[in-house]
């Protein structure tokens, strides 16, 4: 079963607008024409960290992650990763009520 806030919208494609709005380490989202599920290889294991009660140390380090080893990038300020990671932890998970949303998630 999938679970929908207010507006409709899964955990997933809130974990996807953060992930194409607020972090797009290889900057690709301002295409209009690019996919906008290029980082969804990475929402299930994000999905499981916020499940989990993850802080966002261990999301930002999970990004780190993402971004050297599996894409390749270095140098990225971990500034960007934490307030990536604050974004994603103000989605939580709440199965008695469904999905909630604290804040904007794509606001920058």
């Amino acid at each position: 079963m999938t679970v929908h806030n207010r507006d409709g919208k899964s955990i997933v494609d809130l974990i996807r607008e953060v992930l194409v709005n607020a972090w797009d380490p290889i900057g690709v989202m301002s295409d209009p024409d690019w996919a906008r599920d290029e980082y969804d290889d990475y929402i299930g294991t994000l999905q499981r960290l916020l499940a989990e009660g993850a802080d966002a140390d261990v999301i930002a380090k999970y990004l780190c992650f993402v971004e050297e080893q599996l894409i390749g990038l270095e140098g990225r300020p971990a500034a960007t990763r934490m307030l990536v990671a604050s974004k994603l932890i103000a989605i939580t998970v709440d199965d008695s009520r469904g999905i909630s949303e604290a804040g904007s998630v794509g606001a920058s």
